[in-house]
């Protein structure tokens, strides 16, 4: 019962980030080093050498900040032209207290060697989503990638959110399905024509649903998961459909979940106190936390490894063991551990055995899908 407790815990401190299968074991080094190459593309450029997705377009959904932020820096690592849409705009932000905006997230990319291209987009008006697209046919003439990142819901993290379903209602479940479910589901309608018809070249479309280990555990409220285990069944419905032929390319898709994400708001509250508060002091940040640009480097290894996706598509992959998988790192060189991984779960409750002795095991999905004990339902 109290395994069962520390796997909600890690579930709810995980979605607290916005960033959810068998137990996995390290992957065989042929695959390691066909990932060591794709990481060293990424400084390509240095070297005056082509970048891994020089010549590619992708979109990136809610990319102002946070993750869908992350994943457009590091698709212009890899030389892609990124198209970075969302609602806030230069001075004009949605979140004020936290920043961010896609006209900044769009001249990153640049800097970082991509090509940056900032579209002002509500994914819940259908009239904006539509426009965003008809500018990329026209200027593109076509699409290679979607990651759908953008994400609405009321006061996450707010005490209201914790309140049973029946009394939460509509205003719970119609801002979660309308930004994370709904847009997920036009935005890929309409990318893969685009992505058909930039079907020559040889490599394949990839459409990317950011998700959530929400997605497979009681987390916040009823809505929340729901949502998210949509998104999950969303990406493997597509991919049953998307192999059964009819278009000039094969187009790939896969779930991400992330860990516990640093995002802009994250570190807002960490600055603040709050965060310490939340997590009770028991996370420690230099061997838990997952930067934004984690999740994109996860992007960037599955859209260069053409046979790979062939077998996750249609799947969840978690994104620290997609890192360990592919031998990408984060922003500071290291790979934290997965979040179902004995390292984290050792960290998490301060164990005094060294890090180096804990094994690298993953827990099976099913355990972190058993929720809260009744104790902790109870309290």
């Amino acid at each position: 019962e109290g395994l069962s407790g520390c796997i909600f815990l890690l579930a709810t401190l995980q979605a607290l980030a916005f960033p959810g299968s068998p137990v996995c074991m390290p992957a065989p080094a042929s695959r390691a080093r066909v990932s060591a190459r794709s990481c060293s593309s990424l400084r390509a450029s240095a070297r005056g050498e082509p970048r891994a997705l020089e010549g590619r377009v992708a979109l990136v959904t809610g990319a102002s900040r946070g993750i869908g932020k992350g994943v457009a820096l590091a698709l212009g690592e890899a030389g892609c032209t990124v198209y970075v849409t969302g609602r806030s705009t230069r001075g004009s932000s949605t979140s004020p207290g936290v920043g961010g905006d896609i006209e900044t997230t769009a001249e990153e990319v640049t800097r970082l060697g991509g090509r940056g291209i900032a579209i002002a987009c509500d994914h819940g008006v259908d009239s904006d989503v539509n426009a965003a697209f008809a500018r990329i046919e026209k200027e593109q003439g076509g699409l290679d990638i979607l990651v759908n990142s953008a994400f609405s819901a009321p006061d996450l993290g707010g005490s209201n959110n914790t309140k049973p379903f029946w009394e939460l209602g509509a205003a719970a479940w119609d801002p979660v399905h309308l930004v994370g479910l709904r847009s997920n589901y036009i935005a890929s309608c309409l990318a893969v024509p685009l992505m058909d018809r930039r079907g020559r070249g040889g490599s394949d479309g990839l459409i990317v649903h950011v998700s959530s280990f929400g997605g497979n555990t009681h987390v916040f409220n009823l809505a929340y998961g729901v949502g998210k285990a949509a998104v999950d069944r969303l990406c493997k419905d597509q991919d049953v459909e998307l192999r059964r032929g009819g278009l000039s390319r094969q187009v790939r898709t896969v779930s991400l979940y992330p860990g516990i994400v640093k995002t802009e708001r994250v570190q807002s509250l960490m600055q603040s106190g709050e965060w310490d508060e939340i997590m009770g002091g028991r996370v420690r940040a230099d061997t838990v936390y997952e930067t934004p640009l984690l999740t994109g480097r996860a992007v960037v290894a599955l859209a260069t490894d053409r046979g790979g996706m062939a077998a996750k598509s249609g799947s969840v992959q978690v994104v620290a063991e997609l890192a360990e998988e592919y031998g990408f790192t984060d922003v500071d060189g290291g790979r934290p551990p997965s979040i179902r991984s004995l390292k984290f779960i050792s960290n998490m409750m301060e164990s005094k055995v060294p890090d180096f002795l804990v094994p690298d095991w993953k827990l099976p999905m099913w355990i972190m899908a058993q929720g809260p004990p009744e104790d902790a339902k109870q309290s």
